[in-house]
């Protein structure tokens, strides 16, 4: 009888947990229709599906800290759009008025917004050319804001 109730338990358990690492391991690229159309009409420059980024809060403060988050990053010459599927996490546009920088510490990549104790960050290990991946950021980040768009 005890037997039978731990084999359920277990099976119970490698069920919950095969189920958990199956929602684990979906996509995080896929976007709306409308943000797709945006994104592909400012021209992508970059795109690092499925990834992991550090997601860092509170830089300075008594209670920061950080996280791992898999998202998906897109960098076109108009933004930097960090997400999963259709949540955005973030939607950087040139001409922010808001304090940021890329800082690139060997492989590792950095967005840095706000400043004081307020700043978060995010960074990640893009798969090929690191430079050129900052390069590009920080251009888009100069770049004068589309006053075009409605």
């Amino acid at each position: 009888m005890v037997r039978l109730r731990l084999r359920g338990r277990l099976c119970a358990t490698l069920v919950l947990l095969t189920l958990g690492i199956a929602g684990c391991s979906g996509t995080t690229a896929t976007l709306t229709p409308e943000m797709a159309q945006r994104l592909e009409a400012e021209g992508t420059l970059h795109r690092a599906d499925d990834i992991v980024l550090r997601f860092t809060h509170g830089i300075g403060a008594r209670r920061g800290g950080w996280e791992d988050v898999k998202a998906s990053v897109v960098v076109t010459r108009r933004s930097i759009v960090i997400h999963r599927n259709a949540e955005m996490l973030l939607d950087v546009r040139s001409g922010d008025s808001r304090e940021i920088s890329v800082r690139r510490d060997h492989e590792r990549l950095s967005l840095r917004i706000g400043g004081s104790r307020s700043a978060k960050s995010w960074s990640f290990r893009p798969a090929d050319d690191p430079e050129r991946w900052a390069d590009d950021m920080r251009a888009t980040l100069r770049a004068p804001a589309d006053t075009s768009a409605g």
